[in-house]
């Protein structure tokens, strides 16, 4: 009774593809629909080889698997030429772009723009019906046995989307899908008292089941995937990627702060530019003069002293947050080591529940001591009008830039002229440009800050997606226009360097929403935040925001910089909403479990499994493929990239370490594979001799090598910084 079947599989397949449907604005029904059709014809093709002779039933039927699955996914709507091997190149950076445009919470229908993203939300649905279709009827199948695991894989395609968008008349489809599993097993020739007890087991247990998955506090929350009671706190990496950005947006409430007055909730500070980004040298650079020394002193100045209360609500943090250089903590925090820079590395990471007291250093003069604090800097300012800048954008270059001492502003030590043609000869010449122009004629470093401050907020604009570059800043400037926090502070902080202003970036969070006592203030993931600080002799680092505000809400400071909300490109409304929804959590009694995920809308987890699954088996045979394809050099080049951005993010690589320093490292901490692939970069770059690059078995050796003994988080980690298949391409990289 095949033709039975092969109607109840349609059928099962059409209220699927419904169901997918439902998770998107606008839903494509008829490609759904056309996907479970070539499903159904595949299975009517595979159940009529059943008598042919075994080698050639395999090889048709593994053919019209291919086939189906092929038209399948064209009729969805990814591009055909995509899905033949010399197209994987582009399947493989439309998979990447679909897979960042879900990444973050959204609600479903899912009404993003991009239709890669709109893909990838649905994409599932072609394999669980392909699959479903080969388990129910592929030939040389026992015709005695129910092909219950086809029934079951079909059916997984329905409850798929229906866990993740419940239907407004849930009873009337549990009885279609019902009524068709046992049109299913009638048609399968089942034994009635079986096939009954089945689905009499089956709507036994789906009934206590959905009842538990609704409730508020569900045994397994499918919605986050985190059991009950176990919180994921919410984690910030402070370094810049410069690229799209990946971390959580979605208005969860990380702490409150009890002050007086609004500040930038300062973490630790970046004071080394390499090649094609800032960093954080060893120890945050050196102590200069007229801030707090290691050892807490107190400073003579009690009218720049600021004390605030801070309670951990959702965030894991390894460094104190302080509106200031923290001069002493009280309550709340043990062991600690401070950084030059004020940095307060904590022996036990601030965890949820955590409270404690900070009186931090925080100057506030007025413009005119600035401009006279500011004519002139003592030597000991050096190393911060220090750059190390690539010769081209090449990536040889940028892994190996060239160490330029620009002298300091008012200074007549050093020759300028000397520096100047450095720097004109470098890959960053533009920005020493426009940096020139925009100060020209200025007096004082105050007024030369301020107007570089002022052309930032008015010529650019706020966007957390810009494209990715080779050399992210320079692009950010005179290419793209468009970026966020962290393109605006490193860009000022790199033309205040150029023309001889000592300054860096500092990484923290934004002021936050006012408490309605006026007493304090409240800090979500949307104030995640980078400014620049600025010395001046005589009064101490001093924040600037160039970042453009973003609501009416933004807070006028010195010089016409902004505490900006970090808000992105939400309006007000949608930021007051969700921080609305973050107050109301708390207040119900906590926060909800796995806050540190992508939010309360996330993929389904069955649907997640799917999405992971097809990704690694198809993405790093399309990377292997597409790296293998590439002119040795430009493989070379990105797989020193990777290796330079994994050195560095994972700490082997600090300050101005040298190749050779890194690989003494790793052989010293026992890394040998991960030491043997440095080296085979070094003496490819430096010397003489024809060494041919490492390979990409080299190159996972060395992954699995520094994964030995990490923990969990640490092997994500490494697999994001190290792919499998290959090095991650840029898309339109400079």
């Amino acid at each position: 009774m095949t033709p039975v079947r092969l109607a109840t599989f349609a059928a099962i397949g059409a209220l699927a593809a419904l169901q997918w449907g439902t998770l998107l604005t606008s839903p494509p029904v008829g490609r759904l629909i056309g996907v479970v059709a070539i499903a159904t014809v595949l299975g009517a093709g595979l159940s009529a080889l059943g008598r042919w002779p075994v080698p050639r039933r395999t090889l048709v039927a593994a053919s019209l698997t291919m086939v189906a699955a092929y038209a399948a996914l064209v009729v969805l709507g990814f591009p055909a030429g995509a899905l033949v091997p010399w197209g994987w190149g582009r399947l493989g950076d439309g998979i990447d772009l679909g897979l960042t445009g879900l990444g973050g919470s959204f609600d479903y229908p899912f009404a993003g723009p991009g239709e890669w993203a709109r893909l990838m939300l649905v994409v599932a649905l072609v394999p669980m019906a392909i699959a479903a279709a080969v388990l129910a009827f592929r030939p040389g199948r026992d015709r005695e046995q129910v092909p219950v695991a086809g029934l079951v894989l079909i059916v997984a395609a329905f409850a798929i989307p229906a866990a993740a968008r419940p239907t407004s008349a849930p009873v009337l489809w549990g009885i279609a899908l019902l009524l068709l599993v046992a049109a299913w097993l009638w048609g399968s020739r089942a034994r009635t008292l079986p096939a009954l007890a089945l689905l009499a087991g089956f709507g036994a247990a789906a009934i206590p089941v959905a009842s538990g998955l609704a409730a508020d506090e569900p045994p397994i929350d499918y919605r986050s995937w985190a059991l009950p009671g176990v919180e994921q706190a919410t984690t910030f990496d402070w370094e810049p990627g410069y690229g799209p950005i990946d971390w959580q947006r979605d208005g969860e409430l990380l702490f409150r702060v009890r002050a007086e007055r609004p500040s930038f909730w300062r973490t630790t500070t970046l004071d080394e530019f390499y090649g094609d980004g800032w960093r954080r040298s060893g120890a945050g650079g050196v102590a200069v003069p007229g801030e707090p020394r290691p050892g807490f002193p107190k400073p003579d100045d009690p009218a720049s002293m600021r004390t605030a209360k801070i309670e951990i609500l959702d965030l894991e943090s390894p460094l104190l947050i302080s509106p200031g250089a923290p001069v002493a903590v009280r309550g709340g925090v043990s062991g600690f080591e401070r950084d030059s820079d004020g940095t307060i590395r904590l022996d036990d990471p601030l965890e949820p529940g955590a409270s404690y007291t900070v009186t931090a250093w925080a100057p506030d003069p007025h413009p005119p001591e600035l401009r006279a604090a500011s004519r002139s800097y003592p030597q000991t300012l050096a190393p911060y009008t220090s750059l190390a800048l690539p010769a081209d954008s090449s990536l040889e270059s940028i892994a190996a830039p060239d160490r330029i001492d620009v002298p300091l502003w008012g200074s007549d030590r050093g020759d300028p002229a000397v520096a100047r043609a450095r720097l004109g000869s470098s890959a960053y010449a533009p920005v020493l440009r426009l940096a020139e122009r925009l100060t020209a004629g200025e007096r004082d470093a105050y007024d030369a800050t301020v107007a570089i401050n002022d052309h930032l907020r008015s010529a650019y604009s706020y966007d957390e997606r810009p494209p990715e570059r080779r050399l992210p800043l320079r692009a950010f400037l005179f290419r793209d226009r468009i970026g966020y926090c962290q393109h605006f502070s490193g860009a000022m902080a790199l033309m205040l360097r150029m023309v001889g202003i000592p300054a860096r970036v500092a990484t923290g969070f934004a002021p936050g929403t006012p408490l309605a006592d006026g007493k304090g203030f409240e800090v979500t993931d949307l104030e995640a935040h980078s400014w620049v600080e600025v010395y001046f002799d005589g009064v101490g680092w001093l924040p600037f925001d160039p970042t453009p505000p973003t609501t009416p809400a933004s807070l006028e400071v010195r010089g016409g910089a902004s505490f900006g909300l970090g808000a992105g490109d939400l309006g007000g409304a949608a930021v007051e909403k969700a921080r609305e929804r973050a107050r109301a959590k708390a207040s119900a009694g906590g926060l909800d479990p796995g806050g540190g995920g992508e939010g309360g809308s996330s993929l389904p987890p069955l649907g997640i499994a799917a999405a992971l699954s097809a990704a690694l088996l198809v993405v790093p045979p399309i990377r292997t493929l597409r790296h293998r394809r590439l002119p040795p050099a430009d493989a070379a080049g990105l797989e020193a990239a990777e290796l330079r951005r994994l050195l560095r993010r994972t700490g082997w690589a600090q300050g101005s370490a040298t190749m050779l320093a890194v690989e003494g490292r790793l052989w010293h901490a026992h890394h040998g594979a991960a030491a043997a692939y440095v080296r085979r970069f070094r003496e490819r770059i430096y010397d003489t001799t024809d060494v041919p690059p490492p390979t990409l078995a080299e190159r996972r050796r060395m992954r699995r090598d520094l994964s030995a003994g990490a923990g969990f988080i640490s092997r994500l980690r490494l697999l994001a910084l190290v792919p499998p298949g290959a090095p991650r391409r840029r898309r339109r990289g400079e």
